[in-house]
């Protein structure tokens, strides 16, 4: 076993955004003999033993320094750096850790391609992304190794009854989720299923995001469905696996691209889908497909919801597909890999 540098953004179970991240600590810290993790900020007590979390000052030229004397101080008794989603953090220490000859390894998974990731790729070995629309830099760096979902806690339970009607979706509110088009199919399936009703989960946190949830809202008030619409604030991960298991029917309307990991969540805890993200389709095979969307009409996407409701498709082949393909368990065998193939 050998030890990790670690680079991320926020340490923080309770996080709603980087929560999961404590998941991705908890199962590198089998593998790993010591895991020093370097961040911005830590929340609450991340509780694993060999863990250590070590917080950059605020100031932006003390975080600055700091952060290069971090790598200066850990990086000779470790196996490398890992950067999760960071490339900043890869341009301002790639330098330090290429001249100590060792290996630096980025996680990245966004539409954009920033300056930023194209200097870190000049420092990084490897640019690991979730799927091919992950990471849309044009590179031999970089390795498509699935999501990292966590398939241990979003499962089914026996215990947690589904809520006949409920309709979810979950993500930043932001135009990229065309929850308009959702909003405007709620009328058409309220009537033909009366106990409908849709749970919008996440938070507006750009100003462009929250004059398209005010935008949003006058549109319910607009349609008349205020009492079958329920707005509900970004969750943490403790709490997000009954969200998926209560719902009868998840809905994910943002356009082919990369894969939103609240998607491949819902389907580890066998929960119907219906994605209009093509990237998923090949996993929704068979019965499935019927969670395909390919119309964004009220009128058709209403009749998709409505049939989707009154006969759900079993989705148990949906939970082994984010086994075979995004598990945890699987990323954090490839980012050991990485490191041990270079010791």
């Amino acid at each position: 076993m050998a030890r990790l540098v670690v680079v991320t953004q926020r340490v923080a179970s309770g996080d709603p955004a980087l929560g999961f991240f404590v998941s991705w600590l908890e199962r590198l810290a089998t593998r790993f003999e010591m895991i020093d993790v370097i961040t911005l900020a830590k929340g609450d007590s991340v509780g694993i033993g060999n863990v250590d979390i070590h917080v950059l000052p605020q100031n932006r030229l003390r975080r600055f320094f700091a952060y290069q004397m971090s790598l200066v101080r850990l990086l000779p008794g470790s196996s490398g750096l890992f950067a999760h989603m960071c490339p900043e953090y890869v341009v301002a220490g790639g330098w330090v850790a290429r001249l100590m000859r060792k290996p630096v390894l980025l996680w990245y998974a966004h539409r954009s391609v920033t300056w930023r990731l194209r200097v870190a790729a000049l420092f990084a070995n490897a640019i690991f992304t979730a799927s091919p629309e992950g990471c849309r830099l044009k590179s031999n760096k970089v390795e498509v190794v699935g999501h990292g979902i966590d398939s241990d806690r979003f499962k089914p339970a026996a215990g947690v009854p589904v809520e006949e009607g409920s309709i979810v979706t979950v993500g930043r509110v932001s135009p990229i989720k065309r929850l308009e088009n959702l909003l405007q199919a709620m009328p058409a399936v309220i009537g033909l299923v009366p106990d409908a009703h849709l749970m919008i989960v996440g938070g507006a946190y750009l100003p462009a995001d929250r004059e398209y949830e005010r935008i949003l809202k006058a549109m319910v008030r607009a349609l008349g469905i205020d009492d079958r619409v329920r707005w509900r604030a970004p969750v943490d991960r403790s709490t997000m696996p009954d969200v998926y298991r209560k719902a009868a029917l998840v809905v994910n309307l943002a356009p082919t691209g990369g894969l939103d990991k609240v998607v491949l969540e819902a389907m580890a805890c066998a929960r119907p889908v219906a994605a209009a993200n093509a990237g998923f389709w090949d996993m929704m095979a068979g019965d499935a497909a019927r969670g395909r969307v390919t119309d964004l009409s009220p009128q058709s996407l209403g009749t998709q919801i409505v049939s989707l409701l009154a006969d759900p498709y079993p989705a148990e082949s949906l939970r082994l597909a984010v086994i075979e393909r995004h598990s945890l368990d699987r990323l954090a065998d490839r980012i050991f890999g990485f490191f041990r193939a270079r010791d």
